[in-house]
């Protein structure tokens, strides 16, 4: 058993390759896949079987027909077999066999079209013209709604010349009510066998049968191409008259219309589109407004012309709102649009429309173009219609449904309270400003409410306001800014020192910089050097940094008090000197000090000063390249260093260096 696995498990190994050389004929993957169709086997085909004698024949036909009589025994319902079994005797020219065959076949179905039109098409290929006729009655007897067989009939005898046969056909097909294309036929052709009359007394039988608007269309179009305008118009006229309301399709309309204009009646044509634009509902009704525009930009008038193109784009708008009806930007062209057309009422129709439209989600810029919706509709009922109540109206249901809690609409109630004032009502102005300060108690509320009470001289109530927004946000400087600025600008000297000495003394105020920048100019505007020393000084203790002994040493320069100019510069540069991290601003500050005493012009200051002016050189340093993960990768860097005279280690660093330049120079010249 272990000997028979071991030498299946040979066999199963694949077969080495001993000759590795390449094949001089290459094939591709694509030849392997087409060559099996290449050289795919041909169909079987049958042997010819050759009969001599009359034997044969008569066995050869027995045992055909025994076949037959043999499938279709075990396959009665089989038509195909019935179909091939008669058409091989009618092959024989075995006529009365093949009937028979065919009439055994209708007994078995006699509901088949296809059993009867392969009976009928073996009498028409042998020209048996009764027997087809005597098939085609029985057949439209049976099958009447088998439009082929009419179809079929009347062809043959057509071509016979048997027009008169062929009327009388379709008279009886058409007492059966058949579809559309069969009175078309009976039409067409009565106009091949030239009896045009007859043509259009089977339309109009049409029409009888079939009251529809499809069919007052087709036989409308049937005058018109057969020359018979007037004619065409008056079916127009009937279906109106007959089905109604039935009538009302575009199609209808733009047909009627273009039969009037090439009857040269304009005002008809007109008074049919415009009808058919009040009584075809509007989604229905786009083909007929682009036929309508066409119209009038050939035969209507400037204004006609711009009513059209205003409804065309009244349409698309409206059709977007449809669609979305939060699409505000349709709402503002749609309004644009209304007040361009020297339309106020539609106008303002549609801004009513659009600030119903509440936005439904939590996004701020939706709410905004709300907001900006419902102004453009207060500024058109205050500018446009005069209308200050309306005007005011829509702005306060606006700042109703703003979501102000979430988000800082500030405009709504700056312009709300500024529609109050030019409404003469100052009081309702101050509720507005109020409310919009008890729910956000934006800075644009509060500075929109301060300049309009500047402008009315309340001063008292403006510190109200100012004590207001500081205690809301007492981190925010411009507040204290403005407030120490208006106490400066109204005389109130020591009110605005005690202002910017308060915000000072709060930690927590962003850009801490721009206040103190303001407390100094305002002393500075006021000539008092001590107070400006002691603010200066008051930063230092909170910020020594260069820029603050800078500008407090500068201003001293400024007023010429040299002496503490070069105080404040020593104190400076022993504070950076100290610290040996702020070499780059150290050599600020120096730089600084030397060009105030170039301008003061004393040589030895100016010898002294320079003496202090750092040099820089050139230095490299090792970092680790970024794009590397190897840690023993790094590259040098190159960076220049500030080295003053009275930084010993720097000095010593700059001597080595000064050695080494000199050393690499004297052994160029020996080479």
């Amino acid at each position: 058993m272990e000997v028979y696995k071991k030498s299946a498990m040979v066999q199963m190994r694949a077969p080495k390759v001993k000759d590795k050389t390449p094949n001089p004929v290459q094939i591709t993957a694509e030849q392997l896949i087409a060559d099996p169709e290449i050289h795919q086997l041909n169909s079987i085909k049958m042997p010819l079987q050759h009969l001599v004698g009359q034997d044969e024949v008569m066995n050869y036909k027995a045992g055909k027909r025994k076949e037959f009589e043999e499938i279709l025994r075990r396959q009665k319902f089989h038509m195909g077999t019935w179909v091939r079994y008669a058409e091989w005797e009618a092959a024989l020219l075995e006529f009365r066999r093949a009937r028979s065959i065919f009439e055994r076949a209708l007994d078995v179905s006699s509901t088949s079209p296809s059993i009867w039109m392969r009976y009928i098409e073996m009498e028409m290929k042998y020209k048996f013209i009764d027997h087809a006729r005597n098939l085609f009655e029985r057949a439209t007897s049976v099958l009447p709604r088998v439009d082929q067989f009419w179809f079929k009939y009347i062809y043959m005898e057509e071509l016979l010349g048997n027009y008169g046969k062929a009327r009388t056909i379709f008279e009886k097909w058409m007492s059966w009510n058949p579809p559309v294309e069969a009175w078309v036929s009976y039409a067409a052709f009565e106009t091949r066998v030239g009896e045009p009359e007859n043509a259009r007394i089977v339309m109009h039988r049409f029409l009888e049968s079939n009251p529809k608007i499809d069919s007052y269309i087709r036989v409308a179009k049937y005058e018109e191409k057969k020359g018979s305008l007037n004619e065409a118009r008056r079916v127009c006229e009937r279906a109106l008259e007959e089905i109604g309301q039935d009538s009302f399709h575009q199609d209808f309309f733009i047909l009627w219309a273009k039969l009037e204009r090439k009857a040269k009646e304009i005002r008809r044509a007109r008074e049919l589109y415009e009808f058919g634009l009040r009584v075809v509902p509007k989604e229905n009704a786009q083909k007929l407004k682009e036929e309508y525009l066409k119209f009038q930009k050939r035969f209507g008038n400037e204004t006609e012309i711009d009513e059209i193109v205003l409804e065309k784009r009244r349409g698309i708008y409206r059709s977007q709102l449809e669609s979305n009806p939060f699409n505000y930007d349709a709402w503002f062209d749609l309004a644009c649009l209304e007040e361009n057309s020297d339309s106020p009422i539609r106008a303002r129709e549609v801004y009513e429309a659009a600030v119903k439209v509440v936005p439904k989600i939590s996004d701020r810029h939706i709410w905004k173009r709300y907001m900006y919706l419902a102004i453009s509709y207060s500024t058109y009922e205050e500018l446009t219609m005069g209308n200050f109540a309306r005007a005011k109206a829509a702005m306060e249901n606006c700042s109703k449904v703003l979501p102000h809690k979430e988000y800082s609409f500030s405009k709504i109630w700056i312009l709300l309270a500024k529609l109050c004032i030019r409404m003469d009502d100052l009081t309702a102005a101050r509720s507005v400003f109020g409310r919009a300060i008890g729910l956000n108690g934006s800075p644009k509320i509060f500075k929109a409410y301060i300049e309009i009470e500047t402008q009315m001289g309340n001063f008292d109530r403006c510190r109200k306001l100012y004590e207001k927004q500081i205690e809301l946000r007492p981190e925010d400087p411009e507040s204290w800014i403005s407030y120490i600025e208006m106490e400066a600008g109204l005389g109130e000297v020591e009110r605005a020192r005690e202002i910017y000495s308060r915000a000072l003394d709060i930690v927590i105020i962003r850009k801490p910089e721009k206040l103190w920048k303001t407390a100094i100019d305002f002393e500075i505007d006021h000539n008092d050097a001590e107070r400006v020393a002691g603010l200066y000084e008051r930063l230092l203790e909170r910020s020594r940094h260069v820029k603050v002994f800078i500008s407090y040493a500068l201003y001293f320069f400024s007023i010429e008090k040299f002496d503490r100019m070069r105080a404040i510069f020593e104190q400076a540069d022993d504070y950076l000197k100290a610290q040996k991290a702020l070499k780059e601003e150290r050599a600020l500050l120096i730089e600084n000090w030397f060009q105030c005493e170039l301008k003061i012009g004393d040589a030895n200051l100016i010898e002294q000063v320079r003496a202090k002016i750092p040099s820089k050189i050139k230095k490299q340093r090792v970092i680790k390249r970024e794009d590397s993960e190897d840690p023993s990768d790094f590259q040098y860097e190159e960076y220049y260093e500030y080295v003053f005279k009275d930084d010993l280690s720097s000095q010593r660093g700059l001597n080595l260096q000064r050695l080494a330049h000199q050393w690499k120079q004297k052994d160029s010249e020996e080479a």
